[in-house]
């Protein structure tokens, strides 16, 4: 009885303001969106990217380096906080429509301009295969964006893609068998963290299951 008195006024300021009725209808319904959506964030200046930099083409354990130019387009000195998403294009298996790779925090003075550059390792393009849970790198193609937040509203960001081509006719590889080259760095708003041994979680956008082929 307690529950359902608590329920009927929820229900009806929801339909008021017409609010979702499911939380996950935040991550799904594209009409209502979120409010602040992942990387969201202000400043009192403005930035522009230029294109990112990315090889065309790329084996599956190798490291893919994509950078990009950011420039303070604003009339002050701001920080701003550079992403790097990607999107698994044609997975066997249902992949985040966007998931974060790295980002990067940098201080440009106005009119200032500084190249990021950002590293795609192996385990940012392997899937979850099913049923026996084993990371795999598929071969296929790769979008990445970035920009200074998930949303394109927020920062319009830039784009590019490669591919990831197996020579030897095999549609994946096991993640496993990639042998690890160089360090890994994880870029933080406090300064810059040796991460050689510790593998941030991977955030991830809704998932999907791309069947078109494409973009």
């Amino acid at each position: 009885m307690l529950l359902a008195l608590l329920f009927v006024p929820l229900l009806l300021l929801a339909l008021t303001l017409s609010l979702p009725l499911s939380p996950l209808s935040y991550f799904t319904d594209a009409e209502h969106g979120v409010l602040y959506p992942f990387g969201f964030g202000l400043s009192y200046s403005s930035f522009g990217y230029s294109a990112p930099v990315v090889k065309s083409t790329s084996r599956p354990c190798d490291s893919v380096s994509v950078s990009a130019k950011v420039r303070n387009s604003g009339g002050v000195a701001a920080d701003e906080v550079v992403q790097l998403y990607m999107t698994i294009h044609n997975a066997s298996v249902p992949v985040p429509i966007k998931q974060l790779v790295s980002f990067a925090r940098i201080h440009l003075s106005p009119g200032q301009e500084r190249t990021v550059t950002f590293t795609v390792a192996p385990e940012d393009n392997a899937v979850m295969r099913d049923p026996d849970f084993v990371q795999i790198v598929e071969s296929g193609r790769r979008q990445l964006w970035i920009g200074g937040s998930s949303d394109a509203r927020v920062s319009p960001g830039v784009t590019a893609s490669f591919e990831i081509s197996n020579g030897s006719g095999n549609a994946s590889v096991v993640l496993s068998k990639c042998a690890r080259k160089g360090r890994r760095a994880l870029y933080s708003a406090v300064g810059v963290a040796d991460a050689a041994s510790w593998s941030p979680p991977r955030t991830v956008l809704p998932l999907k299951h791309d069947d078109s082929g494409g973009g």
